[in-house]
């Protein structure tokens, strides 16, 4: 946060990977941006005794007045993209040649998922409208229960990360618009790092950021934020969280 007041960055992406709750809806090797983040496991209790510090009346940032107050959700700047990012998607002259990208977990019959995962009747299934939403956790999954149980209390998860949510935090305090890319290296709860894919999820995060920093943040944001339509974005990093 100090580096962010230090600099006033007119826009910011943070970049890395994350893991996926449904892999044939957003799968290994794609990348996709969020429309809001969650913090998850500040609270009381852990697993299903979990209660986070919203349900308990607590404020992530008490403001100065209720209207600037802020809670477990943070909107993010929309883009107009509702389907998870493959390199194959790029169409630009100086992107890699389309045969040349690997499409690492392309689903075979299923389509790319097109918004917020849901369960129901322990299926999952993409909406045709939905937000993307970003969880971030104080800990990674450590099996699949333990993802189901954290999809179970956040419906509309589609990717778990560790940072999101702090550097979200950061920046709204700061006034500066935030945009979060992460490219799917795993599904979340697979602790097996001989299944992660990080290489072509970094790839997929690589290009969309390209596109990303060329597209004006909408206008229409007035959630907090201070907008500088078409400025150069500062990215942070590839954090590479173990989720």
């Amino acid at each position: 946060m100090a580096l962010i007041h230090t600099f006033r960055p007119p826009r910011m992406i943070l970049a890395g990977i994350a893991g996926s709750f449904c892999d044939t809806k957003l799968p290994v090797g794609s990348a996709t941006d969020f429309e809001a983040v969650v913090c998850e496991g500040v609270g009381v209790g852990t697993g299903r005794d979990h209660q986070p510090a919203g349900q308990l009346g607590w404020k992530q940032w008490p403001g100065d007045t209720p209207e600037s107050s802020l809670g477990d959700r943070i909107t993010l700047p929309p883009r107009n993209r509702s389907a998870p990012f493959r390199p194959a998607d790029d169409r630009s002259q100086d992107s890699p040649p389309q045969d040349s990208v690997p499409q690492v977990g392309e689903p075979q019959g299923e389509q790319p998922h097109t918004g917020e995962v849901d369960r129901r009747g322990g299926d999952l299934i993409a909406d045709d409208h939905p937000p993307r939403v970003l969880l971030s956790v104080c800990a990674a999954s450590a099996d699949p229960s333990e993802a189901a149980d954290r999809l179970r209390r956040y419906p509309d998860a589609c990717a778990e990360d560790m940072e999101g949510f702090g550097v979200a935090l950061s920046c709204r305090l700061e006034r500066v618009p935030l945009q979060i890319v992460r490219g799917v290296s795993n599904r979340v709860g697979d602790r097996d790092h001989g299944r992660w894919e990080i290489d072509s999820a970094l790839l997929a995060a690589a290009i969309l950021i390209r596109q990303i920093a060329l597209t004006p943040i909408s206008p229409a944001f007035q959630d907090g934020n201070s907008c500088l339509i078409g400025a150069p974005p500062s990215v942070i990093g590839t954090g590479r969280s173990p989720s």
